[in-house]
């Protein structure tokens, strides 16, 4: 899988995407562009209360986002890269339309080197599944383009997909207890 230079820029000017990740195509974005993340409300008629996964290239961007991550450091080393999305707590105020019902946003570090190598080019992007609201999500690409490809700016296709979504942890410090939440 190869990004352009174009659609680097495309994704940091704000586009939407339809991008593989190691689990499952996501609608993707800037998570410094509101309005593509509004874009991608729209399109999944999603919940306004809803948060978004976060994926990220590098673990040193945990820090731009808020996050102290020192004390998760074991969870990180046996959890990612991975299949596996961290809700973690978060300082960050400028990123509230990313979780508008907490103080925590939910991270993974993916474990395909071609989309981190991207991620680390156009900052952390928003990824949720390619689906309508509480429906399953779609991992053919043909499907994907047949419903969504006047909705998005550009996909990325690899072929059908085969993996689950990821799966969603609680840490909590006070027990020293990973809770599984999807």
């Amino acid at each position: 899988m190869n990004f352009t230079k174009d659609q680097v820029q495309l994704l940091i000017d704000g586009a939407v995407a339809v991008i593989p990740t190691d689990t499952i195509y996501g609608f993707s974005a800037s998570i410094f562009k509101p309005e593509a993340i509004e874009r991608i409300k729209a399109i999944k008629s999603r919940q306004n209360d809803k948060s978004f996964i976060i994926l990220i290239g590098e673990i040193s961007e945990l820090a731009e986002l808020g996050i102290d991550y020192k004390p998760y450091l074991k969870y990180i080393a046996e959890l990612w890269p991975g299949p596996n999305t961290l809700v973690l707590p978060s300082r960050s105020n400028h990123l509230d339309y990313l979780n508008p019902t907490g103080d925590t946003l939910a991270i993974r570090l993916p474990n395909n080197l071609a989309l981190r190598k991207l991620l680390v080019e156009t900052g952390p992007l928003v990824s949720t599944s390619i689906n309508l609201n509480q429906k399953p999500p779609f991992n053919d690409p043909g499907l994907i383009d047949q419903f969504f490809s006047d909705q998005i700016d550009f996909m990325i296709s690899v072929g059908k997909l085969t993996a689950n979504p990821s799966n969603i942890y609680h840490i909590d410090l006070q027990s020293d207890k990973l809770i599984k939440l999807r």
